[in-house]
């Protein structure tokens, strides 16, 4: 079990934009993914929200086992992932509603 959960729920205006962001995403998890990995995340999921009408939702999900690993991959994300010009474009596009927690339970 994971100890420290981030999930981050991005609203996006349109179908095209999410669906950019899923492309984005899998592009450049090629890199950032087994960096972020030798810093000490655990998982990373990529889900779409289905359940809430006619809306073009994504659920990020990151755990680590560490306050350090949470922290380090903070910074690589904003150094390497949200920097990127496309990466810039359809945030600015998106709302994004950011959640941190840590487990208290898993069956």
């Amino acid at each position: 079990m994971s100890a420290l959960i981030n999930y981050t729920t991005i609203v996006f205006t349109s179908e095209f934009e999410m669906n950019e962001m899923i492309k984005h995403i899998e592009n450049t998890s090629k890199v950032w993914a087994p960096e972020m990995k030798k810093r000490g995340l655990k998982r990373f999921v990529c889900t779409r929200i289905w359940n809430k009408g006619d809306t073009f939702k994504l659920g990020i999900l990151f755990e680590y086992d560490t306050k350090e690993a949470f922290e380090a991959n903070v910074e690589y994300l904003d150094k390497h992932f949200n920097t990127l010009p496309k990466t810039k474009e359809l945030m600015t596009l998106a709302k994004i509603e950011g959640s941190r927690g840590i487990a208290v339970f898993e069956a």
